[in-house]
């Protein structure tokens, strides 16, 4: 995924911005959802996808996006505003071939985010 499509989709999830962020996105994208839970899925269609990425910004007020290295490749994580300033979510993000946003693949699981949170597997920091 090209730094450029990651940083795109960063500022308009910063901005709040629905109409930039469903620019980015591809007419059949998907946001697949890893929750840890049944809570999880996958969600298709830019507007639907558009909305689920807008509720991270309701849902974590007080949350800020920033660039992130997802699997070594550009992508971008969810930190929560107040101390420690945890991370809630990653996003992994891939390209369709026509250069737009067409895969995303969101987790809060939070036992798949303690290595993000500086945590050994059982919660206690490193």
């Amino acid at each position: 995924m090209s730094p450029d499509r990651v940083a795109r989709l960063l500022v308009a999830l910063d901005r709040h911005d629905d109409l930039a962020l469903a620019a980015i996105l591809h007419p059949d994208a998907r946001l697949v959802i890893d929750s840890g839970t049944s809570a999880g899925g996958v969600i298709s269609g830019r507007a639907r996808v558009s909305r689920a990425l807008g509720d991270l910004t309701v849902r974590h007020p007080d949350a800020s996006f920033e660039a992130a290295s997802v699997n070594g490749a550009p992508g971008i994580a969810l930190r929560d505003g107040g101390a420690p300033g945890d991370v809630l979510g990653i996003l992994a993000v891939d390209a369709s071939a026509d250069g737009s946003v067409g895969a995303l693949w969101l987790c809060t699981a939070t036992a798949k985010l303690e290595h993000w949170n500086g945590r050994s597997p059982g919660g206690g920091r490193d």
